[in-house]
């Protein structure tokens, strides 16, 4: 396994293990990171800002199916096709983004039910 494979993973498990102590608190922890979190996450990891947000993501989509909807993952593409935009630009946009985007997709799972 290469070694940005590995420091994925690690992320990855970070995300899983996170969620045993509840989905609500890792969307949290997510919406009220500043961007110096961020940054010293991506330097421990060795990972780009935006791959920590897409593995954030991703879990969402695989496991956390009635968060997904079309606003979801069209604010996924946008944020993780977003050309040398500066770090703190995507980590603020998504943290902003976040609580207004999970909120209206829960909604909307409940109503269609």
């Amino acid at each position: 396994m290469s070694e940005s494979n590995l420091k994925g993973k690690k992320v990855r498990n970070i995300l899983n293990t996170a969620s045993n102590i509840g989905f609500k608190v890792l969307v949290e922890v997510f919406q009220n990171m500043r961007v110096d979190y961020f940054n010293k996450i991506s330097e421990k990891y060795n990972m780009v800002v935006k791959n920590i947000i897409k593995d954030f993501l991703n879990y969402i989509i695989i496991n956390k199916k009635e968060y997904v909807s079309k606003q979801l993952l069209d604010f996924t593409e946008f944020i993780l096709h977003i050309p040398n935009a500066p770090n703190e630009y995507i980590i603020n946009y998504f943290s902003i983004s976040l609580h207004e985007i999970l909120n209206d997709s829960l909604n909307n799972y409940f109503n269609a039910q």
